[in-house]
Parts: C-alpha cells; sequence; structure tokens
C-alpha cells in the first residue's frame, strides 16, 4: 500500500506519526511510504534516516495527499487538509470530532474518508492504549510546567517542589486520578513534593 505521512503545523504539534523504525517495519512488509520533506525535523529525525529504512521524500504536502491511499499524522485535519483528501482515502490522525469544526466533519463524510481517530482506538480489552499513553504525557508535562510557573522569574513564589533543608516541600494537589492524574502524582513524588490527590472514584484512589 501507498502510506503517506504528513508534516505537522510546528505551532500545533512538533511531533512526527511515526519514527524511522516505524517506517521501516512498514517498508519491510512491502509497504511504499512517503513521507513530507523535514516532517521529522521537530522530533530529531533527519530525512536521511528515513530515506535510510526506504522511505521517499517528497517536497510538498500535495504530492502525500496525491500518492497516498492511507494518511497518517498526529494533529486532527484543519479545513484546508480536508479539502486536499481524496474520495476514499483513510486517514489515521487524532480527530477529536467532539470539538471538531462542522465543515470538517461534513467533508470527512462527503468524500467518505475512512477516518480512524487515536484516541478511540481499543485494544482487546477495551482499554485505550494510544490514549492512555498520550494521558501519561500530559500528566507528567502539567506537573515540569507546574513547577516552572513557580520560579520567581515566571512571575511565582520562587518555589521548589521537594523544597530544600529547612525548608519544607511544596503541596501539590492533583484533581482526578485517571491516567493523566496517575502520571502527575508520580511525577510530583519524584520531585519530593508533598501530594494530595482528589477523587470520587475510591477503587482509583
Amino acid at each position: 500500500m501507498n502510506i503517506g505521512i504528513l508534516k505537522e503545523d510546528p505551532v500545533r504539534e512538533r511531533r512526527v506519526v511515526l519514527t524511522p523504525a516505524g517506517v521501516q517495519a512498514l517498508v519491510s512488509l512491502g509497504n511504499h511510504v512517503y513521507i513530507e520533506k523535514d516532517a521529522g525535523n521537530a522530533s530529531h529525525f533527519s530525512n536521511e534516516k528515513y530515506q535510510q529504512v526506504g522511505a521517499s521524500i517528497v517536497y510538498t504536502c500535495d504530492e502525500v495527499f496525491g500518492r497516498s491511499e492511507i494518511l497518517l499524522k498526529i494533529a486532527s485535519p484543519t479545513e484546508a487538509e480536508c479539502k486536499k483528501l481524496l474520495d476514499s482515502q483513510t486517514l489515521f490522525s487524532f480527530l477529536h470530532l467532539a470539538v471538531a469544526k462542522t465543515v470538517v466533519f461534513e467533508t470527512l463524510l462527503q468524500k467518505q474518508i475512512c477516518a480512524i481517530g487515536y484516541e478511540l482506538i481499543e485494544d482487546d480489552r477495551g482499554d485505550l492504549p494510544i490514549l492512555q499513553v498520550m494521558s501519561e504525557i500530559a500528566g507528567q508535562m502539567s506537573t515540569q510546567i507546574a513547577a516552572r510557573f513557580l520560579e520567581s522569574s515566571n512571575g511565582g513564589r520562587g518555589i521548589i517542589l521537594g523544597g530544600i533543608t529547612g525548608i519544607p516541600p511544596a503541596t501539590v494537589v492533583i484533581l482526578g486520578a485517571g491516567t493523566v492524574g496517575q502520571a502527575a502524582t508520580r511525577m510530583a513524588l519524584g520531585s519530593g513534593a508533598e501530594v494530595i490527590v482528589l477523587d470520587k472514584d475510591m477503587s482509583r484512589l
């Protein structure tokens, strides 16, 4: 199959949908992978690394759309990207349909796009493995960002999460003990903070 990888808008998303190792796995199964030039740069994967594992570098997003049966990206499709989709193509991305613009949803339906949202992919047990990984990242990042805003240079009170000799650690309150909350809790505890987790689900607590 012909599989295309689009370059993300760096303002919205800095990840790339597949690493060179992922591309190599697809190529080894007989697929052709077309990747837009510099799609991996923000994630520190050069064009050369993708070429070394068998991908073809193309120089415009239009060429990716035109050559591919299956399109892969991270961020949900924009109106402009939806217009470039060809009838009956398959699209893998985060869709976030609950908050998507109506025109995006209507275009996907009109063009009969098989749109598969990463956040809705389930495993055999009914779990959402991709969403879980993204939630773990979000949980860790939330603690890291919160610590940054406690710094005096960012307008904070000059508090270090773990405290120092003679100064007690910061108290961190986390609302919700789901995947995001659990990841944030581990990060805060690892920093030495005193952590309070609030959730109505006793089994999670």
